[in-house]
Protein backbone atom coordinates (compact mmCIF):
# COMPACT_ATOMS: atom_id res chain seq x y z
CA UNK A 1 0.00 0.00 0.00
CA UNK A 2 3.12 2.49 0.97
CA UNK A 3 4.11 3.06 -2.96
CA UNK A 4 0.34 3.50 -4.16
CA UNK A 5 -0.92 6.76 -3.95
CA UNK A 6 -4.40 5.69 -4.82
CA UNK A 7 -6.19 2.27 -4.57
CA UNK A 8 -10.03 1.22 -6.01
CA UNK A 9 -11.38 -1.77 -4.29
CA UNK A 10 -14.20 -3.85 -5.97
CA UNK A 11 -15.75 -0.49 -6.75
CA UNK A 12 -19.56 0.18 -7.39
CA UNK A 13 -22.00 2.83 -8.04
CA UNK A 14 -25.40 2.67 -8.39
CA UNK A 15 -28.06 5.73 -9.87
CA UNK A 16 -31.80 5.49 -8.83
CA UNK A 17 -33.75 5.27 -12.25
CA UNK A 18 -37.19 5.61 -10.02
CA UNK A 19 -39.84 8.13 -10.56
CA UNK A 20 -39.09 11.24 -8.21
CA UNK A 21 -42.79 10.20 -6.59
CA UNK A 22 -41.83 7.39 -5.38
CA UNK A 23 -38.02 7.72 -3.96
CA UNK A 24 -38.96 8.06 -0.44
CA UNK A 25 -39.55 4.54 -0.47
CA UNK A 26 -35.54 4.34 -0.94
CA UNK A 27 -35.37 5.34 2.71
CA UNK A 28 -36.72 2.14 3.85
CA UNK A 29 -35.26 -0.19 1.38
CA UNK A 30 -32.32 1.27 -1.21
CA UNK A 31 -31.40 -2.84 -2.32
CA UNK A 32 -34.31 -4.37 -3.60
CA UNK A 33 -36.80 -1.86 -4.51
CA UNK A 34 -37.11 -0.24 -7.98
CA UNK A 35 -34.92 0.25 -10.84
CA UNK A 36 -31.18 0.65 -10.63
CA UNK A 37 -28.22 1.98 -12.77
CA UNK A 38 -25.13 0.28 -12.73
CA UNK A 39 -22.83 2.76 -13.60
CA UNK A 40 -19.76 1.45 -12.35
CA UNK A 41 -19.23 -2.28 -11.77
CA UNK A 42 -16.58 -3.79 -9.40
CA UNK A 43 -13.83 -1.69 -10.11
CA UNK A 44 -10.41 -2.22 -9.37
CA UNK A 45 -7.54 -0.47 -10.29
CA UNK A 46 -4.26 0.81 -8.26
CA UNK A 47 -2.17 4.53 -9.22
CA UNK A 48 1.57 3.50 -8.00
CA UNK A 49 3.20 6.96 -7.05
CA UNK A 50 4.74 8.84 -10.14
CA UNK A 51 2.52 7.12 -12.14
CA UNK A 52 -0.42 8.81 -14.48
CA UNK A 53 -2.78 5.64 -14.81
CA UNK A 54 -5.72 6.96 -18.39
CA UNK A 55 -8.75 5.61 -18.69
CA UNK A 56 -10.19 5.35 -22.48
CA UNK A 57 -13.41 4.76 -23.48
CA UNK A 58 -16.86 5.80 -25.34
CA UNK A 59 -19.39 7.77 -24.43
CA UNK A 60 -21.15 6.38 -21.36
CA UNK A 61 -18.64 3.89 -20.48
CA UNK A 62 -18.75 5.28 -16.92
CA UNK A 63 -15.05 7.10 -16.89
CA UNK A 64 -16.56 10.92 -15.74
CA UNK A 65 -18.69 8.37 -12.82
CA UNK A 66 -15.36 6.95 -12.10
CA UNK A 67 -13.17 9.92 -11.42
CA UNK A 68 -15.98 11.71 -9.29
CA UNK A 69 -16.57 8.39 -7.55
CA UNK A 70 -12.45 8.39 -6.66
CA UNK A 71 -12.74 11.90 -5.33
CA UNK A 72 -15.69 11.37 -3.02
CA UNK A 73 -18.79 13.28 -4.97
CA UNK A 74 -20.76 10.03 -5.72
CA UNK A 75 -21.31 7.68 -3.11
CA UNK A 76 -20.14 4.24 -3.46
CA UNK A 77 -22.42 1.27 -3.53
CA UNK A 78 -19.70 -1.31 -2.65
CA UNK A 79 -15.97 -1.04 -2.37
CA UNK A 80 -14.03 1.80 -1.16
CA UNK A 81 -10.85 4.26 -2.61
CA UNK A 82 -8.16 4.94 -0.91
CA UNK A 83 -6.19 8.30 -0.98
CA UNK A 84 -2.81 8.83 0.12
CA UNK A 85 -1.83 12.39 -0.34
CA UNK A 86 -3.65 15.93 -1.55
CA UNK A 87 -5.97 15.49 -4.48
CA UNK A 88 -6.52 18.16 -7.27
CA UNK A 89 -9.66 17.67 -9.23
CA UNK A 90 -9.47 18.57 -12.79
CA UNK A 91 -13.32 18.35 -13.54
CA UNK A 92 -16.01 20.52 -14.09
CA UNK A 93 -13.67 23.45 -13.56
CA UNK A 94 -15.16 26.69 -11.85
CA UNK A 95 -17.46 24.33 -9.58
CA UNK A 96 -16.54 26.27 -6.14
CA UNK A 97 -17.60 29.44 -7.06
CA UNK A 98 -20.72 31.18 -8.92
CA UNK A 99 -19.57 33.62 -12.40
CA UNK A 100 -20.59 36.93 -10.09
CA UNK A 101 -17.33 37.00 -8.54
CA UNK A 102 -14.69 38.18 -9.91
CA UNK A 103 -11.58 35.95 -11.31
CA UNK A 104 -9.40 37.27 -8.63
CA UNK A 105 -12.35 36.24 -6.09
CA UNK A 106 -12.17 33.05 -7.32
CA UNK A 107 -8.12 32.33 -7.32
CA UNK A 108 -8.87 33.06 -3.66
CA UNK A 109 -12.01 30.91 -3.00
CA UNK A 110 -10.23 28.01 -4.58
CA UNK A 111 -6.68 28.52 -2.57
CA UNK A 112 -8.63 28.87 0.65
CA UNK A 113 -10.45 25.54 0.21
CA UNK A 114 -7.39 23.87 -0.44
CA UNK A 115 -5.81 25.22 2.46
CA UNK A 116 -2.66 27.15 0.78
CA UNK A 117 -1.31 29.58 3.03
CA UNK A 118 -2.45 33.49 2.65
CA UNK A 119 1.01 34.52 2.60
CA UNK A 120 1.46 32.98 -0.34
CA UNK A 121 -1.93 33.90 -2.13
CA UNK A 122 -0.34 36.65 -4.39
CA UNK A 123 2.67 34.70 -5.75
CA UNK A 124 0.12 32.54 -7.13
CA UNK A 125 -2.66 35.14 -7.95
CA UNK A 126 0.54 36.54 -9.63
CA UNK A 127 1.37 33.35 -11.74
CA UNK A 128 -1.88 32.34 -12.71
CA UNK A 129 -2.25 35.79 -13.73
CA UNK A 130 0.66 35.32 -16.51
CA UNK A 131 -0.04 31.78 -16.71
CA UNK A 132 -3.80 32.31 -17.72
CA UNK A 133 -3.03 35.93 -19.82
CA UNK A 134 -5.86 37.11 -17.75
CA UNK A 135 -3.61 40.30 -16.06
CA UNK A 136 -6.19 42.84 -15.33
CA UNK A 137 -9.14 40.73 -16.58
CA UNK A 138 -8.95 39.29 -13.21
CA UNK A 139 -10.53 41.96 -11.24
CA UNK A 140 -13.66 41.88 -13.67
CA UNK A 141 -16.65 39.25 -13.26
CA UNK A 142 -16.08 35.86 -14.47
CA UNK A 143 -19.60 36.31 -16.37
CA UNK A 144 -17.81 39.28 -18.55
CA UNK A 145 -15.23 36.18 -19.52
CA UNK A 146 -15.42 34.38 -22.79
CA UNK A 147 -15.80 30.37 -22.36
CA UNK A 148 -11.98 29.96 -23.42
CA UNK A 149 -11.32 33.05 -20.76
CA UNK A 150 -12.83 31.34 -18.06
CA UNK A 151 -11.48 28.05 -19.36
CA UNK A 152 -7.83 29.62 -18.86
CA UNK A 153 -8.58 30.66 -15.93
CA UNK A 154 -9.81 27.21 -14.25
CA UNK A 155 -7.44 25.39 -15.62
CA UNK A 156 -4.57 28.14 -14.34
CA UNK A 157 -5.70 28.22 -10.67
CA UNK A 158 -6.33 24.75 -10.32
CA UNK A 159 -2.57 23.32 -11.11
CA UNK A 160 -1.25 26.50 -9.26
CA UNK A 161 0.17 24.49 -6.94
CA UNK A 162 1.58 21.13 -6.89
CA UNK A 163 -0.41 18.52 -5.43
CA UNK A 164 0.27 14.82 -4.84
CA UNK A 165 -2.49 13.10 -6.95
CA UNK A 166 -4.59 14.87 -10.24
CA UNK A 167 -7.63 13.80 -11.24
CA UNK A 168 -7.67 15.09 -14.63
CA UNK A 169 -11.25 14.91 -16.80
CA UNK A 170 -11.19 16.21 -20.44
CA UNK A 171 -9.51 19.47 -19.39
CA UNK A 172 -6.44 19.22 -21.34
CA UNK A 173 -8.68 20.92 -24.75
CA UNK A 174 -9.39 24.31 -23.21
CA UNK A 175 -8.67 27.34 -25.02
CA UNK A 176 -6.72 27.85 -28.27
CA UNK A 177 -3.85 25.72 -29.82
CA UNK A 178 -1.76 28.45 -28.22
CA UNK A 179 -2.99 27.92 -24.25
CA UNK A 180 -3.69 24.42 -24.94
CA UNK A 181 0.28 23.78 -25.52
CA UNK A 182 0.66 25.84 -22.26
CA UNK A 183 -1.02 23.22 -20.86
CA UNK A 184 0.72 20.29 -21.83
CA UNK A 185 3.79 21.73 -21.23
CA UNK A 186 3.15 22.26 -17.34
CA UNK A 187 1.73 18.78 -17.25
CA UNK A 188 4.92 17.90 -18.49
CA UNK A 189 6.73 20.11 -15.56
CA UNK A 190 4.24 18.23 -13.12
CA UNK A 191 4.73 14.91 -14.77
CA UNK A 192 8.94 15.41 -13.92
CA UNK A 193 8.49 16.27 -10.65
CA UNK A 194 6.73 12.81 -9.92
CA UNK A 195 2.93 13.53 -10.11
CA UNK A 196 0.60 10.89 -9.64
CA UNK A 197 -2.97 10.72 -11.11
CA UNK A 198 -5.58 9.87 -13.12
CA UNK A 199 -6.54 11.39 -16.74
CA UNK A 200 -10.28 9.95 -18.13
CA UNK A 201 -10.36 11.13 -22.00
CA UNK A 202 -11.86 10.12 -25.30
CA UNK A 203 -8.55 11.27 -26.70
CA UNK A 204 -6.62 8.38 -26.87
CA UNK A 205 -2.90 10.68 -27.91
CA UNK A 206 -3.75 12.28 -24.31
CA UNK A 207 -3.42 8.40 -22.96
CA UNK A 208 -0.40 8.13 -25.10
CA UNK A 209 1.46 11.08 -24.31
CA UNK A 210 1.43 11.17 -20.47
CA UNK A 211 0.55 7.70 -18.65
CA UNK A 212 2.45 4.76 -18.53
CA UNK A 213 -0.73 2.44 -17.78
CA UNK A 214 -4.05 2.16 -19.11
CA UNK A 215 -7.61 0.96 -18.80
CA UNK A 216 -10.74 0.29 -21.22
CA UNK A 217 -13.90 0.79 -19.66
CA UNK A 218 -17.50 -0.06 -21.27
CA UNK A 219 -20.83 -0.33 -19.30
CA UNK A 220 -18.75 0.25 -15.79
CA UNK A 221 -16.61 -2.17 -16.11
CA UNK A 222 -12.55 -2.65 -16.75
CA UNK A 223 -12.06 -4.79 -20.20
CA UNK A 224 -8.94 -4.48 -20.33
CA UNK A 225 -5.53 -3.06 -18.43
CA UNK A 226 -1.87 -2.78 -19.12
CA UNK A 227 0.58 -0.94 -21.37
CA UNK A 228 -1.27 2.17 -23.31
CA UNK A 229 0.07 1.09 -26.61
CA UNK A 230 -1.45 -2.35 -26.40
CA UNK A 231 -4.69 -0.57 -25.06
CA UNK A 232 -5.14 1.82 -27.43
CA UNK A 233 -4.32 -0.61 -30.38
CA UNK A 234 -7.64 -2.87 -28.52
CA UNK A 235 -9.45 0.42 -28.55
CA UNK A 236 -9.25 1.79 -31.84
CA UNK A 237 -9.50 -1.93 -33.44
CA UNK A 238 -7.88 -0.14 -36.56
CA UNK A 239 -6.69 -3.98 -37.58
CA UNK A 240 -10.55 -4.76 -38.23
CA UNK A 241 -10.88 -2.56 -40.88
CA UNK A 242 -8.05 -4.35 -42.99
CA UNK A 243 -9.28 -6.26 -45.60
CA UNK A 244 -8.64 -9.93 -45.08
CA UNK A 245 -8.44 -10.96 -48.54
CA UNK A 246 -5.99 -8.27 -49.32
CA UNK A 247 -3.98 -9.50 -52.76
CA UNK A 248 -0.31 -8.52 -50.57
CA UNK A 249 0.75 -9.35 -47.47
CA UNK A 250 3.32 -9.90 -44.97
CA UNK A 251 4.27 -13.39 -44.20
CA UNK A 252 4.36 -14.97 -40.98
CA UNK A 253 8.19 -15.11 -41.10
CA UNK A 254 8.38 -11.45 -40.22
CA UNK A 255 10.15 -10.37 -37.71
CA UNK A 256 8.70 -9.37 -34.01
CA UNK A 257 12.19 -7.79 -33.06
CA UNK A 258 15.34 -6.58 -34.95
CA UNK A 259 18.39 -5.25 -33.28
CA UNK A 260 20.86 -2.60 -34.91
CA UNK A 261 23.77 -0.79 -33.51
CA UNK A 262 24.14 3.24 -33.24
CA UNK A 263 26.20 4.86 -36.02
CA UNK A 264 26.95 1.21 -37.97
CA UNK A 265 25.20 0.17 -41.39
CA UNK A 266 22.17 -1.60 -40.72
CA UNK A 267 19.98 -3.87 -42.96
CA UNK A 268 16.99 -6.93 -42.46
CA UNK A 269 14.69 -8.03 -44.90
CA UNK A 270 11.09 -8.10 -44.78
CA UNK A 271 9.16 -11.32 -46.54
CA UNK A 272 6.16 -10.41 -48.44
CA UNK A 273 3.79 -12.89 -50.32
CA UNK A 274 1.45 -11.33 -53.55
CA UNK A 275 -1.54 -13.43 -54.92
CA UNK A 276 -2.15 -10.52 -57.43
CA UNK A 277 -0.92 -8.98 -60.93
CA UNK A 278 -1.23 -5.17 -60.12
CA UNK A 279 1.65 -3.04 -58.06
CA UNK A 280 2.22 -3.55 -54.28
CA UNK A 281 3.77 -0.27 -52.97
CA UNK A 282 5.97 -0.31 -49.81
CA UNK A 283 6.57 1.95 -47.70
CA UNK A 284 7.93 1.87 -43.62
CA UNK A 285 8.37 4.67 -40.55
CA UNK A 286 10.45 4.45 -37.40
CA UNK A 287 9.01 5.81 -34.15
CA UNK A 288 9.40 6.19 -30.88
CA UNK A 289 7.03 6.73 -27.94
CA UNK A 290 8.23 9.62 -25.32
CA UNK A 291 6.09 10.22 -22.58
CA UNK A 292 4.66 13.55 -22.61
CA UNK A 293 5.01 13.69 -25.74
CA UNK A 294 3.48 11.60 -27.99
CA UNK A 295 4.83 9.13 -31.01
CA UNK A 296 7.96 10.83 -32.65
CA UNK A 297 8.47 9.84 -36.18
CA UNK A 298 11.89 9.77 -36.77
CA UNK A 299 12.33 8.47 -40.49
CA UNK A 300 9.81 8.24 -42.92
CA UNK A 301 10.87 6.05 -46.00
CA UNK A 302 10.03 6.48 -49.35
CA UNK A 303 7.06 4.62 -51.79
CA UNK A 304 8.17 1.81 -53.75
CA UNK A 305 6.84 -0.47 -55.68
CA UNK A 306 8.05 -3.99 -54.49
CA UNK A 307 5.93 -6.61 -56.47
CA UNK A 308 3.84 -6.40 -60.19
CA UNK A 309 2.86 -10.25 -60.19
CA UNK A 310 1.88 -13.19 -57.80
CA UNK A 311 4.80 -14.52 -56.18
CA UNK A 312 6.87 -14.37 -53.19
CA UNK A 313 9.23 -11.39 -52.49
CA UNK A 314 12.08 -10.25 -49.60
CA UNK A 315 11.64 -6.09 -49.91
CA UNK A 316 15.68 -5.33 -48.23
CA UNK A 317 16.04 -2.48 -46.57
CA UNK A 318 19.35 -0.84 -45.89
CA UNK A 319 20.43 2.17 -44.13
CA UNK A 320 24.28 3.29 -44.07
CA UNK A 321 25.47 4.60 -40.56
CA UNK A 322 22.25 4.08 -38.51
CA UNK A 323 21.72 7.91 -37.31
CA UNK A 324 19.38 6.52 -34.26
CA UNK A 325 21.09 6.57 -30.67
CA UNK A 326 20.76 3.87 -28.42
CA UNK A 327 16.69 3.09 -27.28
CA UNK A 328 13.56 1.65 -28.38
CA UNK A 329 11.93 2.08 -31.24
CA UNK A 330 8.85 0.78 -33.79
CA UNK A 331 9.56 -0.15 -36.82
CA UNK A 332 6.03 -0.03 -38.72
CA UNK A 333 5.69 -1.75 -42.38
CA UNK A 334 3.01 -0.80 -44.66
CA UNK A 335 1.90 -2.15 -48.27
CA UNK A 336 -0.80 -0.50 -50.35
CA UNK A 337 -1.95 -0.82 -53.78
CA UNK A 338 -1.28 0.80 -56.89
CA UNK A 339 -1.91 4.83 -56.68
CA UNK A 340 -5.21 6.31 -57.24
CA UNK A 341 -5.38 8.48 -60.72
CA UNK A 342 -6.05 11.51 -58.71
CA UNK A 343 -2.89 10.94 -56.70
CA UNK A 344 -4.29 9.93 -53.34
CA UNK A 345 -2.79 6.18 -51.77
CA UNK A 346 -4.04 3.20 -53.18
CA UNK A 347 -6.20 1.13 -50.87
CA UNK A 348 -4.36 -0.66 -47.77
CA UNK A 349 -3.46 -4.15 -47.95
CA UNK A 350 -1.44 -5.47 -45.38
CA UNK A 351 0.74 -3.22 -42.06
CA UNK A 352 2.66 -3.80 -39.38
CA UNK A 353 2.13 -0.61 -37.06
CA UNK A 354 1.57 0.01 -33.38
CA UNK A 355 -2.01 1.23 -34.34
CA UNK A 356 -2.72 -2.52 -35.46
CA UNK A 357 -0.81 -3.49 -32.65
CA UNK A 358 1.71 -5.66 -33.85
CA UNK A 359 4.86 -2.87 -35.15
CA UNK A 360 8.03 -4.05 -34.86
CA UNK A 361 10.44 -3.57 -32.15
CA UNK A 362 13.76 -2.19 -33.12
CA UNK A 363 16.28 -2.30 -30.36
CA UNK A 364 19.47 -0.38 -31.40
CA UNK A 365 22.41 -0.46 -29.09
CA UNK A 366 25.62 1.02 -28.59
CA UNK A 367 27.55 3.89 -26.99
CA UNK A 368 25.76 7.29 -28.05
CA UNK A 369 28.08 9.16 -30.17
CA UNK A 370 27.72 13.27 -30.20
CA UNK A 371 26.36 14.71 -33.55
CA UNK A 372 24.96 11.11 -34.41
CA UNK A 373 21.63 12.56 -36.28
CA UNK A 374 22.83 12.21 -40.18
CA UNK A 375 20.50 14.40 -42.46
CA UNK A 376 20.21 13.15 -44.69
CA UNK A 377 20.11 9.48 -44.09
CA UNK A 378 20.63 6.95 -46.78
CA UNK A 379 18.00 4.00 -47.35
CA UNK A 380 18.69 1.66 -49.91
CA UNK A 381 15.63 0.05 -50.94
CA UNK A 382 15.72 -3.22 -53.08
Amino acid sequence: MSKNVLVCENVSVRFSLTKPANRWRLLFDNTDWGDWHEALNNISFKVPKGTVVGVIGRNGAGKSTLLRSMVGLYPLFRGRVVRLGQISSLFELGGTAGIFISGKQYITRWLSLNGVSKKNWSKIIKEVAEFSELYDKLDEPIYSYSTGMAARLYFSTATSIDQDIYLIDEVLSVGDEHFQAKCWARIRYRLGRGISGVIVTHDWTAILKICKHALKLENGQILAAGNPEKIICDYLNVSSQLNPNSPAKFTKNCPLTLTARSGKDWGFDIPIKNTGKESVLFNFTIEKLEIANDWQVIFFGDQTKVASSEGSYVIQINITKLPLPPAEYRLNLFLNGPNQSNGTVGPSYDSRSWTTGNSIRLVVVGEPIAGLVLIPFRVDLK
